[in-house]
């Protein structure tokens, strides 16, 4: 296939209407397969992910949780992945997350690179099954009912040169992942949630509220934002 569809992504949060989502990593959240089309960002066009690894990598977090729901012990990395595919064991971070009937069952991800994207994969997928705590663990019987996403990240970089009187706008234009600092706190949110929050004022605010900031953080002038971008690979479409 050509150029990877690339989608800008979010990390997820808990809407004050209730409404839960992904949960990033915090600093002091089988159908025919599919990616995701909308939200196109240029951030991670030097990464790309064939059908055949987007397959693999899919079954990689889909045997990993139940692998571990089923006997408890994290199975290995398959080796031959990394063999015909080195580039997928670079430092790369990812987000996993579990859907049962289009709810969201689980999701833990990872915003830097600190791992191999296969160990990251592995890892994050029994954390979203067993260690999302505002969930219960998942159970043997769930298995069959669950579908999975993944949502591989670029590194977040700086946003600059955009003031605060045009972010607005500037997100609604290109809706990445967004990361927001302040006072010690930070937050984010993976792409999909722009479908979730189209309109840009509410997206900054629920992400200024899932830090437990005011919601117009974002607002402040000693406010930090990064942005980033990813590929999004999924056993079922949403909706």
């Amino acid at each position: 296939m050509g150029r990877v569809q690339l989608k800008v992504v979010a990390a997820v949060v808990h809407l004050a209407a209730g409404r839960p989502w992904c949960e990033g990593e915090r600093a002091g959240g089988s159908g025919d397969l599919a990616t995701d089309s909308g939200y196109v960002s240029p951030v991670a066009a030097d990464f790309q992910v064939g059908p055949e690894e987007k397959t693999a990598l899919l079954r990689l977090a889909r045997n990993s949780v139940e692998t571990f729901v089923r006997t408890g012990t994290n199975p290995p990395v398959p080796e031959e992945l990394a063999k015909r595919w080195p580039h997928l064991n670079a430092p790369r971070a990812c987000f996993v997350t579990l859907r049962v009937h289009g709810e969201l069952r689980g999701c833990i991800g990872s915003l830097e690179p600190r791992r191999p994207l296969l160990e990251d994969i592995r890892s994050n997928a029994v954390s979203a099954a067993v260690h999302d705590t505002r969930f219960h663990p998942v159970s043997a019987g769930e298995l069959g009912e669950i579908d999975y996403e993944i949502s591989i990240l670029d590194v977040p970089r700086p946003l600059q040169g955009v003031p605060v009187a045009e972010l607005p706008a500037w997100l609604g234009q290109h809706k990445p992942g967004l990361i927001i600092e302040y006072r010690g706190r930070r937050s984010t949110f993976l792409p999909s949630v722009w479908e979730d929050l189209p309109e840009p004022l509410a997206f900054l605010e629920h992400l200024c509220r899932k830090q437990g900031s005011p919601a117009d953080c974002w607002r402040d002038p000693s406010t930090r934002m990064s942005v980033y971008g990813s590929i999004k690979i999924a056993e079922k479409e949403r909706g």
